[in-house]
């Protein structure tokens, strides 16, 4: 059983010291920790394959063969590990002598292992068929070595105490290890001097490559955590595996045919798989106090893929909790926005950040500036914020800070957890940038809304001004109408008294005087009723009655009765037609007479002797609708033109305000009218072909 034991140590200290030194060398070969940690790790392996006497119990010669070949490795053991040590205290060029010495020493006692002055027989010992006897050579040896060994223990023992932080952690792990190793590792020594204490405990002489390999993993000796975490589990699954298959291969024993052997490799299989599960557990992690990297990473990278606008600040930092403090139990995280009064709180933080590009580890920068005797004025910023700082920059500049905390048990972060952290802070920067993009233009929304709004208060205050003032300007002009219209009335009655003749015969002059009176104040008369009745629209005073109407009958005997005469005496030809089955509808008859007034009174006006005035009524196609149309074939109106009509004064082009007599009020009171009666107008026509003008009213009005 004894030899069993021996054998696997042998294998699984073997393995574990090559498999930690290669990995570390090759990480870093410039590191002097790197090198020197190689080196006491090539030592043990060269002690660790040196046990392979347990294979060969029955022969004298291998068996001494193989303590000289552990003892080749075992006397440099001491001094390696206090190279070693040297290399991770930083005083390597301090002990350089002693490092020296110890060397030359051991190459010393080298030359002594394979006389009889180091090993002097090799003759049965406890349950062992032979155990080395030792000779003189072998006592100095074993000075020297327990001197180096102690030595190593005093010096990290002492920068214990001294030191803080993630280096306390680190030497505290360092010096376990050592404790395990040597402690143990020097149950070997019994037995050379007959002391019958066997070397059981063997395997636990990797303890010091072990705690080193648990001190790279979760302190950050080496940044290759991540790797070194994937190799020892696989190493552990595999050499628990062999141990719980060979320990079922003892009980099943003897095992003879193919089924059996075929069965137990698929055990073995199996348990080295749920092994590598299981150490990859959140139960393996928290037990041993480790961050699960795999995890981790699975968080930030859907945090990194989330697609996602956040409204504002506060809704981004409850996401930055959930997944930060939550989901990866980091102490805190935070986004700190950089606004004037935090640009001056953390002034000196933003000039590293600005200089240097790069995130901040707070225990790191800490010990860099202790052990390089810097002063880093930025480090009490630092402080108030957090464990780790990663700047946001928008191009040159910085716009905020992503800070977190310490991580669970206080494990410091991994270079491959930083650059995760760091990829992430890209996306933390463009998610900030879009909340106080969103910011500013909220702000700018607001600002112009209330611009907007304080602009529609001075329009609504000036808008009921020209309310008030319309009502003024409709009341005097109602006012003035109705004042000028009686004095008008009168002159206009006392001139056509006159003209008669009934007061005594006129002179030619005075007839022509008089004329002239008579026919101004006509029109005079006529534009202030325009006006009274364009007031009366405009404040919508004016009143509809309205009733059924035999159209045919009403336009010829009452609407276009006073034209008739006029036309024939100009020499204008005046014809109605109306559709047939046209007969009947119900409006206001007196609007529809003012309308036609107006707009024969305008053909009328504007058609030249030997012209025409066409009036047709006829059903429209949709909406029970009226066609009303007015024809004549005066001098017509241009295009651009056409519109203006319809305004108020706007009787087209200078000369016709010369050549015709008009108001300019009579189109637009007509328009109103129709669009009260819930119809409308348009004009077509050609300069010099006439004017043809079309409205449209319903057939049935409602009062």
């Amino acid at each position: 059983m004894i030899y069993t034991i021996l054998g696997v140590s042998t294998v699984f200290n073997a393995i574990v010291c090559l498999v930690t030194g290669a990995i570390v060398y090759f990480r870093n070969k410039e590191n002097p920790i790197n090198r020197t940690f190689t080196i006491f790790c090539l030592f043990m392996t060269v002690w660790a394959i040196g046990y392979f006497f347990p294979f060969t119990p029955d022969s004298k010669e291998l068996s001494l063969l193989s303590f000289q070949i552990l003892h080749a490795g075992a006397i440099f053991v001491s001094v390696a590990h206090f190279h070693f040590i040297c290399a991770i205290l930083k005083i390597e060029k301090q002990k350089r002598r002693i490092i020296q010495i110890g060397y030359l020493s051991q190459l010393f006692f080298l030359l002594f292992v394979p006389t009889n002055f180091f090993i002097a027989d090799m003759v049965p010992k406890y349950d062992f068929t032979y155990w080395a006897d030792v000779g003189p050579m072998y006592s100095a040896w074993l000075i020297t070595w327990g001197f180096y060994i102690f030595y190593s223990l005093y010096l990290l023992f002492c920068f214990y105490q001294k030191t803080s932080g993630i280096q306390k952690k680190q030497i505290g792990y360092i010096l376990i290890g050592d404790i395990i190793t040597f402690s143990f590792g020097s149950t070997n020594f019994f037995l050379f001097y007959d002391i019958n204490v066997p070397p059981y405990l063997t395997i636990l002489a990797s303890g010091q490559v072990i705690t080193f390999a648990y001190a790279i993993i979760r302190y950050r000796f080496f940044d290759f955590q991540k790797n070194l975490f994937r190799v020892f589990r696989n190493i552990f699954s595999l050499f628990l595996a062999l141990f719980i298959l060979y320990w079922i291969y003892q009980l099943a024993a003897p095992i003879n045919s193919d089924i059996q052997i075929m069965a137990l490799f698929i055990i073995g299989v199996l348990v080295f798989i749920f092994l590598k599960h299981l150490f990859n557990s959140r139960v393996f992690h928290k037990i041993f106090r480790l961050t699960n990297f795999d995890q981790f990473e699975k968080v930030i990278d859907t945090f990194r893929s989330k697609l996602k606008i956040y409204p504002n600040l506060a809704h981004f930092q409850k996401e930055i909790e959930t997944v930060f403090r939550q989901k990866l139990n980091i102490s805190s995280a935070k986004i700190v926005l950089l606004t004037e009064k935090e640009k001056k709180k953390y002034s000196q933080l933003i000039r590293y950040f600005v200089r240097n590009k790069k995130y901040v580890v707070k225990e790191e920068m800490e010990f860099i500036c202790k052990s390089q005797k810097k002063k880093c004025s930025f480090l009490g910023e630092l402080s108030v914020l957090g464990a780790v700082c990663f700047p946001l920059f928008h191009g040159k500049n910085i716009v905020g800070f992503f800070v977190l905390g310490h991580k669970p048990f206080e494990n410091p972060y991994t270079k491959d957890e930083l650059e995760l952290l760091d990829e992430a802070s890209h996306y933390i920067t463009l998610s900030l940038l879009s909340i106080i993009y969103n910011a500013e233009l909220q702000k700018e929304v607001e600002e112009k809304t209330q611009k907007l709004s304080k602009q529609k208060t001075q329009l609504q205050v000036s808008n009921k001004k020209l309310k008030e003032l319309d009502h003024l300007k409709d009341s005097f002009l109602s006012v003035a109408s109705h004042e000028l219209r009686t004095p008008m009335t009168v002159i206009k009655g006392y001139s056509d008294f006159l003209l008669s003749g009934k007061f005594g015969t006129l002179t030619d002059k005075q007839a022509e005087f008089l004329t002239k009176i008579f026919r101004n104040t006509g029109q005079l008369l006529k534009l202030v009723n325009d006006i009274l009745d364009l007031s009366k629209l405009d404040a919508e005073r004016m009143s509809f009655e309205f009733s059924d109407v035999n159209i045919k009958q009403f336009l010829r005997e009452d609407a276009l009765s006073n034209f008739q005469l006029l036309c024939e005496q100009k020499g204008i030809t005046l014809t109605l037609q109306v559709e047939k089955g046209m007969t009947k509808m119900k409006t206001d008859p007196d609007k529809i007479k003012r309308i036609m007034n107006n707009l024969v009174g305008n053909a009328y006006k504007f058609t030249p002797k030997g012209g025409s005035i066409k009036v047709s009524v006829q059903k429209a196609d949709k909406n029970d609708m009226v066609r009303f149309e007015v024809a004549d074939s005066g001098i017509g109106i241009a295009k651009e033109n056409q519109e203006l009509v319809f305004e108020k004064f706007g009787q087209v082009d200078n000369y016709l305000q010369k050549s015709y007599d008009g108001t300019g009020l009579g189109l637009p009171i007509v328009k109103k009218i129709i669009q009260k009666l819930g119809g409308k107008i348009w004009v077509e026509s050609e300069p010099g072909k006439g004017a043809h003008f079309i409205f449209l009213i319903p057939r049935l009005q409602h009062a």
